[in-house]
């Protein structure tokens, strides 16, 4: 088995990143600087878990299951910003950027992933995309099928037209 490298981008310098994986921390880098890259063991478990803390904006969480995603993106919300990013929100912009549909509809506009949407906002962009697009049955049934593997197979599709419910 392939030994990959996981990385987190886009981070303030001088931010501490932890990464964890199962509750046990692996590293810690105190002072770091963007890329931050790790070397993964093919033995352990899939699925790591990064905590960005940089001063002056809120701790940021995300979790990366290696069979599926190597890179995660930074989103800095302001320390006295009400608003949050949940991982589901993440995974959800993971999902539609590797959805050729999105893609077609985003071009290469990958600004999404750096914008503090709610979920709530982000589903109403996805379902205008994929209502000009047409999305075929199977990557509706692919993006199902991805939401339950990742733990987020509350967000449902509409099997007709692949609007997020």
């Amino acid at each position: 088995m392939s030994q990959p490298t996981i990385s987190i981008i886009n981070f303030p310098t001088g931010a501490t990143v932890a990464l964890s994986q199962a509750g046990k921390t692996l590293d810690v880098l105190n002072n770091a600087t963007s890329p931050y890259t790790y070397l993964t063991d093919p033995s352990e478990d899939a699925v790591y878990q990064f905590v960005v803390s940089a001063s002056g904006f809120q701790d940021f969480v995300t979790t990366l299951d290696i069979s599926q995603i190597l890179i995660a993106s930074y989103v800095g919300i302001p320390a006295n910003n009400e608003q949050t990013i949940d991982g589901t929100y993440i995974d959800f912009y993971e999902l539609m950027a590797a959805d050729a549909a999105f893609l077609r509809i985003v071009g290469t506009d990958i600004s999404l992933n750096r914008q503090g949407w709610s979920l709530a906002s982000y589903k109403s962009e996805w379902n205008t995309a994929v209502v000009a697009d047409g999305p075929l049955a199977a990557e509706i049934s692919a993006w199902s099928g991805y939401l339950v593997t990742t733990g987020y197979s509350f967000i449902s599709f509409n099997a007709t037209t692949g609007e997020v419910a």
